[in-house]
């Protein structure tokens, strides 16, 4: 075996933006514009801003604020908060069960009393009711008495809501709401009209639970202020080859599907626009071209003109790609190890390694390598193999972490068996292609060649 130590291309999209993550948007807006931004990095909430209500029921953990309560209850936590209209509140919130009558949530947006379990005048959001149909809804309350205002989308909270919700009120009283709860940004949910009340004193929460979700209430990156304008443009964080005519484009937000959707903003290679575009997800691109890539060099990709939702211009960029198709026995499977006992100078795990003849890298996306039973075959994650180099392959567990010290190692989770008298090992490309394959025996243990 070579122990030539080599790097692993991971050819796969960059994360995007994480649900619960602490914002720091407020690091780059006027104090003066906003009245709250809470994202509990100092892990205290008795202190800048001071919270009141039931804070012995409350904690932090990991730099969320999370409900620690117990049996069954209604408590609440509240701060100062003087912004009713012209007004943006964003937060974050997770309610790890499916929401009902007895346990739900609701989150003060203008309130002019401290007591949220008391009579008061404001506006609430109401995250939570009997039956399979839950919908953020927007209430008015005057003393104790309640009304609705709007109701979003049905079943957007009626099991184990995790999302981040923007509340929008213009200063004539027009209301919108907006959610988001994938990562990929805010999709308008529900809108309605109400100018009643006009003043606020206090924003918070009040959560309804039984004593099975008495710590399952969490909340985070809270911000009341100023309605945020996006001027920041789009980029694009990363690409992947998909097959010999697709490729799929990473944006860093969701992007206008018509401009994401218009070829004419895509140039491979100085003078192929792709046949087809089309926004596979809010903020990644499928481009589809009408022949294949080459494959003896750098492939090279224009774009430019693309605009997010708020209609920001992206900076004109030129990515680069390699492409090639693998040809029968560019990769050859080198060196089988199916008897690793007794152990003698290896560590006791099966392995096959796999060497690149060629001087390209190679995507190994979707292939399979397989014994006399394919259905043992392990299948190939998004990694590539670097030019003339060697990938070790065995088992998931200790096997992967027992090989690292001899060069690059792969675990597959379905890694085949190899019968120590022999088998047939067979490597098979993503499009079907038999790469290589090698039928051996133990009668080749001590044979000069």
């Amino acid at each position: 075996m070579k122990l030539t130590i080599i790097t692993l291309f991971f050819s796969v999209f960059t994360t995007l933006p994480i649900l619960a993550q602490n914002l720091l948007i407020c690091d780059n807006i006027d104090p003066e514009t906003y009245s709250l931004c809470e994202g509990f990095i100092d892990s205290d909430f008795t202190n800048n801003p001071t919270w009141t209500g039931d804070t012995e029921q409350f904690i932090i953990s990991a730099e969320q604020l999370k409900l620690n309560s117990e049996g069954t209850d209604v408590v609440h936590l509240v701060t100062a908060n003087e912004r009713a209209v012209a007004t943006e509140w964003q937060l974050y919130v997770k309610m790890s069960f499916s929401p009902s009558n007895n346990n739900n949530l609701r989150i003060y947006l203008t309130s002019d009393q401290e007591d949220l379990e008391g009579d008061l005048n404001g506006y609430f959001l109401q995250l939570g009711e009997n039956g399979s149909s839950d919908a953020i809804e927007l209430y008015k309350q005057i003393g104790s008495t309640t009304s609705l205002v709007f109701r979003g989308a049905d079943e957007t909270v009626a099991s184990s809501p995790e999302m981040r919700i923007k509340v929008v009120r213009d200063d004539m009283g027009n209301w919108e709401t907006f959610i988001d709860a994938t990562g990929d940004g805010y999709v308008l949910d529900g809108m309605g009209s109400d100018n009643e009340l006009t003043s606020s004193s206090f924003f918070g929460v009040v959560c309804k639970h039984t004593s099975g979700n008495a710590a399952k209430f969490f909340f985070d990156d809270i911000y009341i202020g100023n309605a945020i304008v996006d001027n920041t443009p789009p980029m694009i964080l990363a690409w992947s080859v998909v097959d010999a005519q697709t490729l799929e484009v990473a944006f860093s937000e969701p992007i206008d599907p018509t401009t994401a959707e218009n070829t004419n903003l895509y140039l491979l290679n100085n003078n192929i626009s792709p046949t087809t575009a089309t926004l596979i997800e809010p903020t990644i691109v499928r481009l589809s071209f009408p022949s294949p890539f080459t494959s003896d060099g750098n492939n090279i990709l224009a774009v430019s003109n693309i605009t997010d939702m708020a209609g920001n211009i992206m900076e004109a960029f030129t990515l680069e790609f390699s492409f090639y198709q693998a040809q029968p026995n560019d990769i050859i499977i080198n060196e089988i190890f199916p008897d690793p006992a007794p152990v003698v100078g290896l560590p006791e795990f099966e392995f096959i390694e796999i060497y690149n003849r060629t001087n390209a890298a190679i995507s190994l996306d979707g292939w399979t390598i397989t014994d006399n039973y394919p259905e043992e075959g392990g299948v190939f994650p998004n990694v590539s193999i670097l030019p003339e180099s060697y990938l070790i392959l065995c088992s998931t567990g200790d096997a992967a972490a027992a090989y690292q010290n001899f060069g690059a190692v792969l675990d597959l989770s379905n890694f085949p068996s190899l019968n120590n008298a022999g088998d047939e090992l067979t490597l098979v490309s993503n499009t079907g292609v038999i790469v290589n394959t090698v039928t051996y025996s133990s009668s080749w243990y001590g044979d000069g060649n």
